[in-house]
């Protein structure tokens, strides 16, 4: 379950499973991003935003995208880019430190995929394993509490 606070931020509520809230959206050339506002407490818990999503909630063995994951590690938030092949999770970027009020992003340009922070891209890979996919999501393992505010999504027109 995923709900507002009084701020308008977008948080998970108190569910205490694993959540997803998704959104149709088909270019395969985008940019999403958001204000993070309250990281996962929790070491070993995590936030995710996933694009080229090839289907909403459910069916996690067979689910494929490119995921921007923000995690507590021994009490440190972090940042990395992700790539779920039919539910196999494996990280393609390196990690970078984050912290509550930065702006993160990922963005997919053909097959170059962006970890932006505070407008400053990170790290660019290059993988073509997740051509495309009609879903937006924001996902959270068990108990995972967090927050977000000034969520984006931005077609992007052109080449990488």
């Amino acid at each position: 379950m995923f709900a507002t606070d009084g701020a308008g931020n977008l948080i998970r509520g108190s569910a205490t499973s694993a959540s997803e809230a998704e959104f149709t959206y088909t270019n395969t050339n985008v940019e999403v991003g958001f204000t993070l506002t309250a990281g996962p407490v929790t070491s070993g818990h995590q936030i995710n935003l996933d694009i080229r999503l090839n289907q909403p909630a459910g069916g996690a063995s067979s689910r494929t995208c490119y995921r921007l994951q923000v995690q507590n590690v021994s009490g440190a938030l972090i940042a990395r880019l992700n790539k779920r092949i039919a539910g196999t999770i494996t990280a393609i970027s390196a990690d970078y430190p984050v912290s509550v009020g930065d702006r993160l992003a990922i963005r997919a340009i053909d097959d170059k995929i962006s970890l932006i922070r505070n407008l400053v891209t990170k790290e660019t890979v290059t993988n073509n394993q997740v051509a495309s996919g009609g879903y937006v999501a924001f996902t959270t393992g068990a108990s995972a509490l967090f927050g977000v505010t000034d969520i984006y999504v931005e077609s992007i027109t052109g080449t990488a």
